[in-house]
């Protein structure tokens, strides 16, 4: 019998790891299309273009599930570009209310209820805004006068 060392392998039993296929230094996943996940730190360099647009790497924006827009914010010298919420339902349930109690339905309830989640979405991004200007000193907030008035109107 054969030592251990000079035993060669059985070949109907033997399974060969397949490793990825490399591009330019880069490995391919199976699924052509779909980009690996990128670790919690990694980084790249992009260029910037003369018209200042940057392209986010395709695995960056299938990972975050990035749509048509993005929060881009600056914090401590660093851009973030953060994905905004596809969801949008906060407020979703109490504006079909308010519509459907106003006897809305069909075409014209989707034109109103498109209408309505814009307004908000735009005022909560103006809260985000002037939350962000306090914060960083650009703006003063309110003194209790400023928003009860004199007391002694009362």
């Amino acid at each position: 019998m054969p030592s251990v060392a000079n035993r060669k392998p059985d070949s109907k039993n033997t399974k060969r790891e397949q490793s990825p296929v490399a591009i330019s230094g880069r490995k391919r996943s199976p699924a052509h299309s779909v980009q690996p996940e990128p670790s919690a730190h990694e980084s790249r360099i992009i260029n910037v273009s003369q018209k200042r647009q940057i392209t986010l790497p395709l695995k960056y924006y299938q990972a975050l599930g990035l749509g048509d827009q993005v929060e881009c914010s600056f914090e401590d010298g660093a851009i973030i570009i953060r994905p905004i919420s596809k969801d949008g339902g906060e407020f979703s349930v109490e504006i079909l209310k308010d519509l459907v109690a106003q006897g809305l339905s069909g075409d014209e309830l989707i034109a109103k209820f498109t209408q309505q989640s814009q307004k908000i979405k735009t005022a909560i991004g103006q809260m985000l805004k002037d939350a962000d200007d306090l914060a960083i000193g650009e703006s003063k907030s309110a003194s209790v006068e400023d928003i009860f008035g004199d007391a002694e109107d009362v």
